[in-house]
């Protein structure tokens, strides 16, 4: 039997589905270059998502941190990040001021979570926007 010489990571996941709606659509653009640009997606009354998101919380030791971090992370979770993406159009929440892409609404929601972690910690959010669309940040 062969020894691991790789060091463990142990990771806590965390999944929340939100509803929003939202229009793809680039606040520096005219609407017609949206169009030609997103298409059906950037209609003028938006259409909405089942935004499934993961949270994963990694460290490399097993500390009270990530043995805690699971009841910890979901009420972060709760309290910053459901407010922005529940029930809610994403261009008048996160998006204010660019496309509320995938790419975009990953990130955004990262960017909320990550500054609560403790510093040995790490973060990764994926988010499955349809059933052919996902997004990982931070990218691999």
């Amino acid at each position: 039997m062969s020894k691991r010489t790789d060091p463990l990571t142990y990771s806590v996941c965390v999944a929340r589905t939100y509803s929003a709606a939202h229009r793809l659509a680039s606040p520096e653009l005219s609407d017609d270059e949206n169009d030609r640009i997103y298409g059906k997606c950037a209609h003028p009354g938006g259409h909405g998502h089942d935004y499934r998101f993961e949270f994963v919380v990694s460290a490399d030791a097993l500390t009270d941190h990530v043995v805690i971090a699971r009841d910890w992370l979901a009420k972060c979770i709760d309290g910053l990040v459901k407010p922005q993406f529940d029930c809610v159009n994403l261009n008048e929440t996160v998006g204010q001021n660019e496309v509320t892409s995938g790419e975009n609404l990953v990130r955004k929601a990262w960017e909320l979570l990550a500054p609560q972690l403790p510093s040995h910690t790490s973060l990764r959010v994926h988010l499955h926007e349809t059933r052919k669309n996902s997004f990982c940040y931070p990218p691999d």
